[in-house]
């Protein structure tokens, strides 16, 4: 069986080439839609026509929206810091006077557990009221560098002093 007298490929929109009567070979474009597959339906049948449809689409990659760019016409008053990013700034200066006398904490990347008993030691010591650590991580994230790793098994967030 030669290349061009094969079938269609049965996958959509696959390209098939058929021999054409010139010297070179057509192009043609088929589109089979076999629907979803049984496994799809199987898996899936106590669903409805639309949650069947939204399941079948989340495997579909979609582009990133851009983000606005926003020209104010006035000036917008500046807001008062709130008070985990004043608990986060204060923090991160002790962190840095602490860097100082230990480089290793200017250069590594701080776990999230050590920076969260640090901060309820601090607040105890200032006699803050400690705020929750999802306020302070969200403030931290704004001032220090912030990533998501795994280390020896385990899914951590770390925290590292930016460089100035």
């Amino acid at each position: 069986m030669g290349f061009f007298n094969r079938r269609p490929d049965p996958r959509p929109l696959a390209m098939a080439v058929s021999s054409g009567p010139g010297p070179c070979p057509e192009i043609v474009a088929v589109d089979h839609d076999p629907g979803p597959g049984p496994q799809t339906k199987a898996l899936h049948s106590d669903l409805g026509p639309a949650a069947l449809a939204l399941v079948q689409s989340q495997g579909a990659k979609r582009r990133r929206r851009k983000p606005l760019k926003i020209a104010r016409l006035y000036r917008q008053q500046p807001k008062e810091p709130t008070t985990a990013e004043v608990h986060a700034a204060m923090l991160v200066e002790l962190l840095t006077e602490a860097g100082d006398v230990h480089p290793a904490l200017r250069q590594g990347w701080i776990p999230r557990e050590d920076l969260e008993r640090y901060y309820f030691e601090i607040a105890a010591s200032h006699g803050w009221q400690p705020l929750s650590w999802t306020a302070m991580g969200t403030a931290l994230g704004a001032v220090m560098a912030r990533c998501r790793s795994t280390v020896r098994g385990e899914r951590g967030t770390y925290y590292r002093l930016r460089k100035s």
